[in-house]
């Protein structure tokens, strides 16, 4: 074990960050840049992995953004995302960052949270990454999440993150590891197996339109949608387009556009939720906080955007879409209905508009994120798989809560007169 903070590195080991993009330089230096303290330990072959208490965002901030020149960031795993999360964390406790490296170059990093919890009468001592258990603040619902990792090393980073936190004594005692929203999950599933970890796992489709692969047939949106949408879509849009003019797709010019834009968006969204009887996402005050604060600051860089479809001066909906490398995820939006005596389908509608408009713009690829909505496996041309996992260890107590929630699940599904196997997937 070797321990690198304060202000002098360990001798023994050099805490030099070295750039992951092309010019090689050192970027930082790691010892008391983001933590008190590192202490680093062997997890196979010549990687480390590293383990300590978060003393500094903005030199947590540094490393991150050296590193994601070299890794296939996501929306949700880009500083912009997480430098933002750990801002709403609640005071008090600290956030532990986790790294991996071979030699002295940094090849992961990953942000944890712990998080003790009561299940009936089981005590639950919890690690999440890049979440922390906190309703208000789960409720951004991170997706394409995982490890920031080199790209290419995606797979050791995983094995050396899991190990590490097996074997780390640095590391909290810990019963569960939460790991919400991963997309590669195949990673985590082998290594999780080889440590002797229970493997809970919900899997959600995850539909997207390659708009890149569209423009480069020559072919437009709505013409590659199955025939039944794509009626669907144009008799809406004529009746649209007869009653209240053009449909047209505006995004937001500016950062104060922007923000006017997601205030129309959030009225529509919660006023359509609550007649439904439900309080809507922008309930929470800190989902809007995040939000307004994750817009204005990325607006400007291309890391967010909203839409606005309407037909001549009535709006139909908008969109609030999270961007990355050319690849736009559709986070939230809202709808007007009342419009149409017919075809009162104005989400498919304002999506279809803005995907084609998005198309227009040069973007890559447009993510329905996770669901089992109908309106997703409509208007997606393709589908992928992402996963909510939680590794459970050899635990007395959990393994018992395993077994009741799988008689219960047995005797659930007898009495509904569902197949004993169908009960216990």
């Amino acid at each position: 074990m070797r321990r690198i903070g304060g202000d002098v590195p360990d001798a023994g080991h050099s805490a030099k960050v070295e750039s992951a993009g092309q010019d090689g330089g050192p970027v930082a230096a790691l010892c008391g840049s983001a933590c008190r303290h590192m202490s680093l330990m062997p997890a196979g072959g010549e990687l480390y992995f590293g383990f300590g208490e978060i003393s500094d965002t903005k030199g947590l901030g540094e490393l991150w953004s050296a590193l994601e020149p070299a890794a296939d960031a996501s929306a949700f795993t880009a500083w912009a995302w997480i430098g933002n999360w750990i801002r709403m964390l609640p005071p008090g406790r600290t956030p532990y960052l986790a790294l991996i490296q071979d030699r002295n170059a940094i090849m992961a990093l990953g942000v944890l949270w712990f998080s003790p919890c009561r299940r009936r009468l089981l005590r639950v001592a919890r690690l999440h990454l890049h979440a922390c258990g906190l309703p208000e603040l789960d409720s951004l619902y991170i997706e394409c999440n995982g490890l920031l990792a080199r790209r290419g090393a995606e797979a050791a980073a995983a094995a050396a993150f899991l190990r590490g936190l097996a074997e780390h004594p640095d590391v909290p005692r810990w019963d569960e590891l939460v790991l919400p929203g991963i997309d590669a999950a195949d990673n985590i599933r082998s290594q999780a197996v080889q440590l002797g970890l229970t493997i809970e796992e919900r899997v959600m489709p995850s539909h997207y339109v390659d708009l890149a692969s569209l423009r480069g047939k020559g072919e437009t949106y709505l013409t590659a949608l199955v025939s039944k949408t794509r009626r669907k879509i144009k008799a809406a849009t004529r009746e649209y387009e007869s009653r209240y003019g053009a449909l047209v797709c505006d995004l937001a010019r500016d950062a104060v556009e922007a923000a006017a834009f997601l205030t129309e968006l959030q009225s529509l969204h919660q006023s359509n939720w609550n007649a439904k009887g439900q309080p809507g996402a922008f309930a929470n005050p800190q989902f809007v906080e995040f939000h307004r604060s994750f817009l204005a600051a990325q607006h400007a860089r291309g890391g967010a955007q909203v839409a606005r479809v309407r037909a001549g001066d009535q709006v139909i909906g908008l969109m609030y879409f999270l961007i990355r490398d050319g690849v736009v995820a559709f986070y939230q939006s809202g709808y007007k209905f009342g419009l149409l005596e017919r075809h009162e389908i104005p989400g498919l509608v304002a999506i279809a508009t803005a995907i084609e408009r998005l198309s227009d713009s040069g973007y890559d690829r447009f993510e329905f994120l996770a669901g089992k909505q109908q309106y997703k496996s409509e208007l997606g041309l393709g589908c992928r798989e992402r996963s909510w996992i939680v590794l459970q260890r050899q635990r007395l107590g959990l393994r018992i809560e395993r077994a009741v929630r799988h008689l219960r699940r047995r005797f659930r599904a007898r009495l509904g007169g569902q197949p004993a196997a169908a009960a216990s997937l």
